[in-house]
């Protein structure tokens, strides 16, 4: 038979929901400054979590179910007891926002992969060094939204790599213009060949603006 559990001297409730409010918001922050994909992600507050659905040109819906994630919350209570909490509370912070994106990436890449093939927006690099070229058949491959000066809006894409190495996937997030100005200067050729593509992204931007004022 389990021994009762023994009863504690007093208890503060209101201390403990300050607490978990507190800790839940900076390791919601922690993630963010971890990961930048995380951070430039749009978050919205909802009452149900249900499944999304996305659905492509060609009819097919990817679904993606909500993720239950298992953060642990640990503390050195010796430690605590010798006054240093602010140095545990910090440490632990940061290994749950570690354990949380260790649980968190894998989903959301696997997630971006479907739908990226569903609409055609995926870029395989077959081994090629990242370089003007592909960023380039990555907009080839994606809508430009334009502003009013119409200048195209390339800042708001975030470009996900993904390489093997030794035998673990590395993830490397970069804003697609934070990227390009990473990179060499284009040559001749590759500047003719962006010049050519943001003149038909604008000119599909245009028509796609007209189709929405026709309906």
């Amino acid at each position: 038979m389990a021994s009762a559990r023994k009863p504690l001297l007093f208890s503060l409730p209101e201390y403990d929901r300050a607490f978990a409010v507190f800790y839940r918001k900076t390791t919601d922050d922690m993630i963010s400054e971890k990961e930048p994909l995380l951070k430039a992600m749009k978050r919205t507050k909802l009452g149900d979590v249900t499944v999304t659905q996305n659905t492509a040109p060609d009819g097919s819906v990817v679904s993606n179910r909500p993720m239950f994630l298992s953060v642990p919350i640990a503390f050195d209570t010796s430690a605590v007891i010798r006054g240093e909490i602010d140095e545990q509370i910090g440490a632990a912070i940061d290994a749950s926002a570690d354990a949380s994106l260790r649980q968190i990436m894998p989903n959301l890449l696997d997630y971006i992969g479907r739908v990226s093939d569903a609409f055609g927006n995926r870029v395989d690099t077959d081994g090629r060094p990242m370089s003007h070229d592909v960023l380039l058949d990555f907009i080839e491959r994606v809508p430009i939204e334009f502003d009013e000066s119409g200048a195209p809006d390339l800042a708001s894409y975030m470009i996900v790599q993904q390489q093997v190495q030794d035998g673990e996937t590395v993830v490397r997030t970069l804003g697609l213009t934070e990227l390009m100005q990473s990179l060499p200067p284009m040559t001749e050729t590759q500047k003719d060949r962006f010049a050519d593509l943001i003149e038909r992204k604008r000119q599909e931007n245009s028509a796609r603006r007209r189709h929405r004022r026709l309906h």
